[in-house]
């Protein structure tokens, strides 16, 4: 079996692992490139980022996991009340 086939089912079980309707993020993927993922994280409660969303984009390599994927944040969305602080 071919380097990248098993990449392939390693991130085929990992996303199914990390599905969850309990977890602080949501992850989604491309629907032609298995290799490339999106994920929305929730800030946790009680922390300076609860209520601010952080998207970031997630790029498997074809070695994956002898090779660590690239992370890379696309947005972060916060709720500041007037005095700058987050809400």
């Amino acid at each position: 079996m071919s380097i990248e086939k098993k990449a392939m089912q390693r991130i085929e079980k990992e996303f199914k692992d990390m599905t969850s309707k309990d977890s602080l993020y949501s992850i989604g993927r491309d629907s032609n490139n298995l290799f490339k993922w999106n994920a929305m994280i929730q800030g946790p409660e009680g922390t300076p980022y609860a209520g601010g969303m952080f998207s970031i984009d997630i790029k498997f390599p074809k070695n994956y996991p002898f090779t660590a994927p690239k992370v890379m944040s696309t947005k972060i969305q916060l709720n500041l009340n007037l005095s700058g602080s987050c809400m």
